[in-house]
């Protein structure tokens, strides 16, 4: 009964931590000039991160996650923001791009 109860909370709080969410492999950023050139868009988006101990970061995967979704394999930054009340904002274009190899 001892080892039930000492086990229980801590697989809850194994449950409860986050584990970081993967970026996506086949998204890449690109340029002003590669987006000209070599891209045809997906749609601009913005996404939004509040919390956590790296925003910066988990903003741009969840961008470069938004890509995946709408089937691109480049992402366009138009613009972000930081703010310590409001967390981090990306605005961004999903494209579809020829690279080179």
């Amino acid at each position: 009964m001892r080892i039930a109860i000492l086990v229980f909370p801590s697989l809850v709080l194994l449950a409860c931590s986050s584990t970081p969410t993967p970026i996506p492999e086949r998204v890449q950023l690109v340029t002003a000039a590669q987006k000209d050139g070599h891209c045809k868009s997906l749609g601009a988006f913005t996404v939004v991160q509040r919390g956590g101990p790296d925003k910066q970061m988990a903003v741009l995967i969840k961008g470069m996650g938004e890509v995946t979704k709408r089937g691109g394999n480049g992402l366009y930054v138009v613009s972000t923001s930081i703010d310590v009340e409001d967390g981090a904002t990306m605005n961004g274009e999903a494209l579809q791009c020829l690279f080179e190899k």
